[in-house]
């Protein structure tokens, strides 16, 4: 919400974290920690002083919905066994749903990684978003 908040109000201008969390009834000190994550990452910069706040550092077309995930979520993967970590999975050895859940982990991940925070912010339907044939393929390999 942040985010949409300061690409509404244009290139350059300054919101303080109170100018934010007022109108959509976020705590301050929520999203205070929440704007010093996309400080750290590089989306938005901050200003000290009276009249400081945080704008945006890079465009929304330019941060993937995944990257942003990311900065939030350890891991954005549908189920643990598909995490790059261990997983104590009694079922892990003899699963056999886990190659065509990494097909679908694998497309989901995609069109995350193809999805701007621009472009989610201009979604109207969930429809709109459709898995390329070419990842849905891959599942016969």
């Amino acid at each position: 919400m942040a985010l949409r908040y300061l690409n509404q109000q244009g290139p350059g201008h300054v919101a303080s974290v109170k100018d934010i969390s007022e109108p959509y009834r976020i705590p301050s000190e929520l999203l205070a920690k929440v704007m010093q994550q996309l400080k750290k990452h590089g989306i938005v910069s901050s200003i000290k002083g009276t009249s400081g706040g945080y704008s945006l550092k890079m465009a929304l077309e330019d941060v993937s919905f995944l990257d942003y995930l990311q900065i939030f979520e350890e891991d954005t993967a549908l189920v643990d066994c598909l995490n790059h970590v261990s997983v104590s999975c009694h079922q892990l050895d003899c699963c056999d749903i886990r190659g065509p859940l990494s097909v679908i982990n694998s497309a989901v991940q995609q069109q995350f990684r193809m999805l701007s925070l621009q472009q989610v912010f201009c979604l109207d339907q969930p429809s709109s978003i459709k898995v390329p044939s070419s990842v849905l393929a891959a599942s016969d390999a």
